[in-house]
């Protein structure tokens, strides 16, 4: 998710918060601006709440990001979790990281699976966005389904505007008929498009105008298709209306039998650019495909502050999880035999672990090049016009603080016209400020470039202020 860029000092833990950090794998020099949250959902409990996160820069490079999954993996063993899968979205480092993980399991090769500990998991791709993949792909090419079969964009279209025409009774907009920025990323869009709802108006429509609109047949049936299988892969929600496929999934429920049968179809599937004809199959069918096979592997049953800083996230975590742990149990009131009590929140909420090393393993950093790079030149004539700006203000207010005193105005002020405030002449702004000496420009340039300097060496490690301490004493 999203958070903004922000830095603020911790007291308390003598840290700067809003860098990349990546727990007992270190932080590395970049501000994070957005952040990698793990989360757990029950297959046959209602359980979901978040268990990780990491405040990174765009996104968790894939390298990191294969060993973060076997940490959380393996935590969330330890406290008694049964691990079947893992989910997420076809971001490209989430590929790479899967891709990583089954390189190292002689079963990855052919499944989308991979091993920690000697166990095997399964990997899915989050079955909403792979469908919305679907409908993108589905905006500039015709997809081949079948002998004979192409399901194309325009007939949802041509569908849309008979219906504004006649009677309306289609949900349908623009928004969803021509997507653009972030309406091209909204799941619902798409959902709302390819179901059930549109394919039986598309039928409807075709059989009511005959063969004028007998092409639309192949389009209404793919969209229909699109929709069963969603059905299938996404599972029920609380608020759902019944339907054939949108069920529990058990051992011998008629989901099995219907991947099955989608796999050989979805195999066959390609699209067709409309410009110049080329075929293509995209990561998405790629992932469809994948999430077929996979969920033979596991029967699952799914139940199912905007742009924070990390400060507020980390609070905001926090207290979602103090919310769940202190839910009211289902049953009963005792505890389990072996289990501890927890009387008090404050190692949740305080508590900070002090062994994390100082920084990534610089294989896993990035942009050494920007950490690493020499410090920049001293500012050329035209970038010292808006220091000059910056220490006239600084000038006049010492010099009122200490009621014009005669050493301060020789020192920090001067009565020659330099190139320094040429600036500052051409658009009259010296009126009532005091010209800076050469001597103090240079002097706010210098510590300029040396806070500059200590900020990229030692702000997003641990223990500033020792760090400081440290630097300061070396430089007496």
């Amino acid at each position: 998710m999203f958070i903004e860029e922000n830095l603020q000092y911790n007291i308390r833990t003598d840290k700067i918060e809003g860098y990349e950090d990546f727990g007992f794998h270190g932080r590395t020099h970049k501000t994070a601006n957005h952040t990698l949250v793990f989360m757990v959902q029950g297959v046959e409990e209602e359980l979901k709440f978040p268990v990780g996160y990491y405040p990174v820069n765009a996104t968790c490079p894939s390298d990191m990001l294969a060993i973060l999954i076997p940490d959380v993996v393996r935590d969330l063993q330890r406290i008694g979790f049964e691990v079947l899968s893992t989910i997420s979205d076809q971001g490209s480092t989430n590929v790479g990281a899967v891709n990583i993980l089954r390189s190292m399991c002689p079963q990855g090769a052919a499944d989308p699976v991979y091993c920690i500990d000697g166990k095997i998991m399964t990997h899915l791709w989050d079955t909403p966005h792979v469908l919305k993949n679907i409908r993108n792909n589905l905006l500039t090419s015709n997809l081949y389904f079948g002998p004979g079969q192409l399901a194309q964009w325009k007939h949802i279209i041509e569908y849309f505007k008979l219906d504004e025409s006649i009677c309306k009774t289609s949900s349908l907009s623009y928004a969803h008929l021509c997507p653009t920025g972030k309406n091209k990323m909204r799941v619902k869009l798409a959902t709302q498009v390819l179901s059930q709802k549109v394919a039986s108006a598309m039928v409807t429509f075709s059989h009511l105008k005959g063969e004028q609109l007998g092409h639309w047949q192949p389009t209404a049936q793919f969209v229909g298709e699109i929709d069963v299988l969603l059905d299938s892969l996404n599972g029920p929600g609380r608020k759902d209306k019944p339907k054939e496929f949108r069920c529990q999934v058990t051992e011998h429920s008629c989901h099995h039998n219907h991947w099955r049968e989608a796999r050989k179809k979805v195999k066959e599937w390609v699209y067709i650019r409309k410009e110049g004809g080329q075929r293509h199959v995209p990561p998405c069918l790629e992932a469809l495909q994948s999430n077929l096979i996979g969920y033979e592997r596991v029967r699952q049953t799914c139940r199912s502050n905007s742009d924070p800083t990390v400060s507020q996230f980390v609070a905001g975590i926090k207290t979602a999880i103090d919310q769940n742990v202190t839910t009211a149990a289902d049953q009963g009131n005792c505890q389990d035999d072996g289990a501890t009590f927890m009387a008090t929140f404050a190692d949740l909420l305080e508590a900070e672990v002090d062994d994390r090393p100082e920084q990534a393993n610089p294989t896993l950093r990035r942009g050494l090049d920007k950490l690493d790079s020499p410090l920049p030149t001293p500012p050329g004539m035209v970038a010292r016009q808006g220091v000059s700006l910056t220490c006239m203000t600084i000038c006049s207010k010492l010099i009122a603080a200490t009621e014009r005193c005669t050493e301060c105005l020789q020192n920090l002020t001067t009565q020659e016209i330099t190139p320094d405030i040429a600036l500052a002449l051409a658009r009259e702004e010296m009126v009532g400020l005091d010209k800076p000496s050469p001597a103090l420009v240079h002097l706010f340039t210098t510590s300029e470039t040396e806070i500059n300097k200590l900020w990229k060496e030692i702000a997003w490690k641990k223990k500033v202020a020792v760090h400081c301490d440290g630097r300061n004493k070396k430089t007496r």
